[in-house]
């Protein structure tokens, strides 16, 4: 493999076969990995992959590779981190066309000298690329306020599965009609071609940040303390709701006496300096006509810390069972009381995180639990979820867990289009082959 790729592309950027374990996705690892530097490239490895029949998974940095099946065949590994130019950046305009390879954390600190940026908040995001973001479409917590990589994603150029380069969009806000292929690939998992290149439309910094962090003495106060804001005048960024095991895991630890483990909702309110005050006064209002307990402002290096930990909670450190359920918003507090209850027998602590107002929801659980127990507990979440109006997708978990359970949830009633997309896009299921749902 190593002597036919070198007639196709520079030598230096086919990586010694030792590095081939630093790919390994779910213990399987590639026979070879490449690092091309340009569109070119990236385009002949394709194609003679293609050629060969060989299956590919492209990489970023690595940071949402836990996502997903195990490849059914991977034979090569596509790193992308040397394609990390900024292509053009007209600041007045305020939209940025990069490279997929650059790292989130980069393009935060460049539009940062304009007073700009892109309003995600994924896990990892300092290492987070480009590329990698878009074709997992991941956010966070902002998605109330901002909506999603769908949102922000205004052009695209694409390597597919055959070599070929095709390109969506444009590079300013107002766009061209005809099909939308940045839709398209944004959330695509890689199946369909692989990034290349975006360009993102951005937003001014707000002039201050202020998180309040409101603990209530129950599910049902929290699910009326986020009505009631919901119904209001506030625009809060992001309003996220945590259980009494949640609340522990994010919240203001740093504060002296500050105790914690009751359920918390926390309310992100940027903005400029006077609006940020006022919706601070009228969240406080809202929390005592609810007879919720008083709200505690963050200070700055607080707020940091907790913004850091609620942002990093699907991502958390080590061994851990993580899922993400998408419920009916009413369906919440609901959902995470079953889902706590149903598992609590076989002695798994749940931590849980929730986009109040969005409906999703992140279960998690560092107590590593056995193998049976964590196949129990996914089978149980996916029930709950069906029952109050949504799905339920196991973001991560031990290897042999996965090998027993559909971690995308049964297809929905569109998987024959996507199949259909798929098999016209990449008909010999070269990208990520059997990674996406209904093992595309």
């Amino acid at each position: 493999m190593i002597e036919s790729l070198a007639t196709r592309i520079d030598p230096c950027a086919i990586l010694d076969p030792s590095a081939c374990e630093r790919f390994a996705v779910e213990g399987r690892r590639p026979s070879v990995a490449v690092r091309p530097g340009t569109v070119e490239e990236v385009s002949r490895v394709l194609r003679w992959a293609r050629d060969q029949r060989f299956g590919v998974v492209p990489w970023g940095n690595g940071t949402l590779m836990h996502l997903g099946f195990p490849p059914e065949r991977y034979d090569l590994a596509l790193q992308l981190d040397r394609l990390n130019r900024v292509v053009d950046y007209p600041s007045a305009d305020m939209t940025i066309t990069v490279q997929a390879g650059l790292c989130l954390g980069s393009l935060q600190r460049i539009l940062g000298e304009h007073r700009q940026y892109l309003p995600i908040d994924p896990p990892n995001a300092g290492q987070a690329t480009i590329g990698g973001l878009i074709a997992a479409n991941a956010g966070g917590p902002r998605r109330h306020s901002e909506g999603t990589l769908r949102d922000m994603v205004i052009g695209i150029q694409v390597v597919q599965a055959d070599g070929s380069v095709v390109k969506g969009g444009s590079r300013v806000v107002k766009n061209v009609a005809g099909y939308d292929l940045c839709k398209l690939y944004t959330g695509s998992f890689g199946t369909l071609g692989v990034i290349i290149e975006t360009t993102l439309k951005l937003r001014l910094l707000p002039e201050i940040e202020a998180s309040v962090w409101c603990e209530v003495e129950s599910p049902a106060e929290a699910e009326s303390v986020v009505a009631a804001v919901l119904d209001s005048e506030l625009c809060p960024v992001f309003l996220e709701y945590l259980n009494g095991a949640g609340a522990r895991a994010v919240g203001p630890a740093e504060c002296h006496g500050w105790a914690l483990g009751r359920p918390a909702v926390l309310a992100g309110l940027d903005g400029p300096l006077e609006a940020a005050q006022w919706q601070k006064d009228r969240l406080r209002a809202i929390l005592e006509s609810r007879r919720a307990r008083p709200g505690l402002e963050l200070a700055d290096d607080v707020q940091k810390s907790v913004r850091d930990r609620l942002f990093q909670f699907r991502s958390p450190p080590g061994h851990a069972l993580v899922a993400k359920a998408n419920v009916l918003s009413s369906e919440v507090t609901r959902f995470i009381e079953r889902a706590e209850q149903a598992v609590s027998a076989a002695g798994i602590p749940v931590e849980a995180q929730a986009h109040a107002a969005s409906g999703i929801v992140y279960l998690r659980s560092r107590a590593a639990p056995p193998c049976e127990a964590q196949v129990s507990a996914v089978q149980v979440w996916a029930k709950l979820a069906a029952e109050a109006g949504g799905c339920l997708v196991m973001e991560r978990s031990d290897p042999e867990v996965k090998a027993r359970l559909d971690v995308w949830g049964p297809p929905r009633s569109d998987f024959a289009l996507q199949k259909a997309i798929k098999q016209m896009l990449d008909p010999h299921r070269v990208l990520n082959p059997g990674r996406f749902i209904g093992r595309l």
